[in-house]
């Protein structure tokens, strides 16, 4: 005779902490915010808001801590892939972005102006916030399936 099961296995409670995290990190940085927006769709050669980097700015400033480690080892080594992408790029993006007058962020390239240097640092950047977005996506997809 089978017994119902009273207690939660470790394995149970593990996948129920994972869960509440990854309810977090959904929350603080969505699939449909802004910053996965930035990450997929825009050209930093244009201009944007720095609004559009909160969420990429809070995920790198606050998941690399005890506090957001997730039990189970393939989403916490997908995190730590997109947090280590991410920590790289922000850095580089700042190098080379500046402030316009009407508030935005570009990297000033000037209309017309082909300067092959900052052609090639714009699809950098462009190609790096892609991959970001694309493990973004990964992370989701592993938590939804493991959580």
């Amino acid at each position: 005779m089978l017994r119902p099961k009273v207690f939660p296995t470790l394995a149970d409670q593990e996948k129920q902490k994972d869960k509440v995290l990854f309810e977090k990190f959904l929350t603080k940085f969505p699939s449909t915010g802004r910053s996965c927006k930035f990450l997929s769709d825009q050209d930093v050669g244009a201009p944007f808001s720095g609004d559009d980097l909160k969420d990429l700015d809070n995920f790198i400033n606050n998941w690399n801590n005890a506090e957001h480690v997730f039990l189970t080892k393939k989403i916490e080594k997908q995190k730590m892939k997109l947090w280590k992408l991410a920590s790289e790029y922000r850095p580089e993006l700042s190098r080379n972005i500046f402030a316009g007058p009407n508030g935005l962020l570009s990297m000033d390239l000037g209309y017309g102006e082909k300067d092959p240097k900052k052609e090639a640092k714009r699809e950098e950047l462009n190609n790096m916030g892609s991959r970001i977005y694309e493990e973004h996506q990964e992370l989701v997809r592993l938590g939804k399936k493991y959580t």
